[in-house]
């Protein structure tokens, strides 16, 4: 499978405000973090979908878990119930939802996200993770603008509102520019996926950021802006191993803004674990056991404690 897309590396400074003399003052700081050699970049859409299309896998698309069934006698998970929906009429709009019980007949591994946390309400010991909001911007090229270089830019823009005041450039080969906006507080996510939609006013805070810290990019035209949320974990460490209380259900979750990163790693030892093979790493300290493992350690020093006063 060959979803490489090599991209031609350029100095910044020919498009962002170098630090020279006269733009001392523009800019407080600049570094490199990275080389061509230690970074790469994917478009997760083209990835996502890659990916799919090599394991030949069965995708069931816009679904949501709403009930699962399980064994009384061994707490073996037999059946997912989904709430799916099925496209009605294209004029207006609409949408079917349609209820169906997915058998498992062997193992199943969730990987919620932010939604992890509703697995909750069904019995299941995971933590509660929630979400962090976070907006991106496609930009597109114009006549106008001169294009910009094939190497990501981490831009900080002092006096700007807090939530907007770090911007993340991603130049894409096609000549198009994906920027990330510095995501909203953590909460709860209750909102589907299918629903989740940008913040009023986000996209003026964002476009304000990047013609302060990036004005060669004012010549291009908005393209798509969507909203997403990072899972956020109470430890920030993602959550990966066997779900304690069940037989055959595993968990992969958590990973906050390194879902892309670290999935190929995520996907090889759950995959071993699956199979009934040895790790191919520790994965002692990202056991979702540990929320519940760390309650009962904490009991018990008090009740020695108590004994060792009287």
């Amino acid at each position: 499978m060959d979803i490489e897309i090599k991209c031609q590396n350029k100095d910044l400074s020919e498009y962002y405000p170098s630090r020279s003399p006269d733009k001392e003052k523009e800019v407080q700081e600049w570094f490199n973090v990275g080389r061509m050699n230690t970074t790469a970049q994917v478009h997760p859409k083209l990835l996502t979908e890659a990916l799919v299309r090599a394991s030949e896998a069965k995708v069931i698309s816009r679904a949501r878990l709403v009930g699962i069934q399980k064994n009384k006698k061994n707490s073996r998970i037999t059946g997912l119930q989904c709430c799916i929906s099925i496209q009605g009429d294209q004029k207006r709009g609409k949408s079917k939802p349609s209820k169906k019980t997915l058998p498992v007949k062997s193992l199943v591994c969730f990987c919620m996200g932010p939604w992890t946390s509703e697995l909750r309400q069904w019995g299941l010991h995971v933590p509660r993770i929630i979400g962090m909001k976070s907006h991106g911007l496609v930009l597109q090229p114009t006549a106008k603008s001169g294009g910009c270089p094939q190497k990501v830019a981490y831009l900080e823009s002092p006096g700007i509102s807090a939530e907007y005041s770090i911007l993340e450039v991603y130049p894409r080969p096609d000549g198009s520019v994906f920027v990330n906006g510095k995501a909203e507080r953590m909460k709860a996510v209750r909102t589907p996926a299918t629903k989740v939609l940008p913040s009023r006013g986000s996209l003026e805070g964002v476009l304000k950021c990047l013609k302060s810290t990036a004005p060669s990019l004012s010549e291009y035209k908005v393209g798509e802006f969507h909203a997403c949320h990072y899972p956020m974990p109470p430890d920030e460490k993602p959550v990966i191993g066997k779900i304690s209380g069940t037989e055959n259900a595993f968990i992969a979750s958590g990973h906050m803004y390194w879902g892309i990163a670290n999935a190929p790693a995520t996907g090889m030892v759950v995959a071993q674990m699956m199979l009934g093979m040895n790790p191919s790493l520790d994965l002692t300290e990202y056991s979702p056991s540990r929320f519940f493992r760390k309650k009962k350690e904490r009991s018990r020093p008090r009740t020695s404690r108590k004994l060792e006063a009287h």
